[in-house]
């Protein structure tokens, strides 16, 4: 497909043709620095008509009521039940895995550290069985990051594996229109590549991905819309969009945060439509 095939959008027609829409938060909604163009009246306008909307965020290091919180402070008002955090995964996942009651270290802010404890997770910094990376915390440094290699390190020489559950995959965030921070998906990579290298060849880590562009976080959305008919509007290919289109629903690509239009050319990734901004 050819960049100049791809649709564009505005926010009107997704209103008028999706019985549901997703967002993204950061890049799409709001940065760093503040809300973004057309934000503020285009949540006003959902909740005024009752248009289903959710907010699907790969930020695990707010939980969801401080999420939703967050949002009000830049005059979004989001309630918390239109939030689906990629933190807020965790207590299905542990129900399900039967991880109650398991030794968890935990990677992140506060926020992430109730996440695991709601979740029936027992925090450890020492011996554990789990590592939980759900943000990269602002004071976390190269110390803090050999600290855990070789915290996990000691944990490997004895144990044939340690689950590993990644709450958020994204490897950048938009912080405003030309800044980027690290995230919590590049701890992962880190360590993933620390321990091939002390075990070449041993598969160490059991990986677990929660969050977009994973089905799990989509799967939600469903669950509370009861249609497939919804739209995803995010601004990064490698998880909101991606990740709608293996879900199959269609998705939307906002120009405002990470993935500009002239970084399509050469992708295999491509959204449903294109859209300048939610101001359109």
């Amino acid at each position: 497909m050819k960049v100049s095939n791809i649709p564009n959008t505005n926010i009107i027609y997704l209103i008028e043709n999706y019985e549901a829409l997703l967002f993204d938060a950061y890049g799409v909604l709001l940065n760093e620095f503040g809300v973004l163009p057309g934000a503020i009246n285009l949540i006003d306008k959902l909740n005024n008509t009752n248009k289903p909307y959710f907010i699907l965020t790969n930020d695990a290091s707010r939980s969801v009521p401080t999420s939703s919180n967050f949002y009000k402070s830049f005059g979004l008002e989001i309630p918390e039940e239109k939030i689906i955090t990629a933190g807020s995964l965790i207590y299905p996942y542990f129900q399900e895995n039967n991880l109650k009651g398991s030794k968890c270290r935990v990677i992140g802010t506060d926020d992430c550290f109730l996440y695991v404890a709601d979740a029936g997770g027992i925090v450890s910094d020492d011996d554990f069985d789990v590592l939980i990376i759900g943000a990269s915390p602002d004071n976390y440094n190269f110390s803090s990051i050999e600290d855990l290699v070789n915290n996990l390190f000691s944990m490997l020489d004895v144990k044939e594996k340690v689950s590993v559950v990644l709450l958020n995959p994204d490897l950048l965030y938009p912080k405003s229109t030309d800044y980027y921070g690290i995230g919590a998906g590049s701890i992962l990579l880190w360590l993933e590549s620390f321990v091939e290298v002390r075990y070449p060849g041993q598969s160490k880590l059991q990986i677990t991905r929660l969050g977009k562009p994973f089905k799990e976080i989509y799967q939600e959305a469903f669950r509370r819309t009861k249609t497939m008919n919804m739209v995803m509007v995010g601004d990064q290919l490698q998880t909101d969009i991606i990740g709608a289109n293996n879900f199959g629903i269609d998705s939307v690509l906002v120009h405002s945060g990470l993935t500009k239009n002239d970084t399509l050319t050469g992708q295999d990734i491509y959204p449903s439509y294109t859209l300048s901004s939610i101001n359109d």
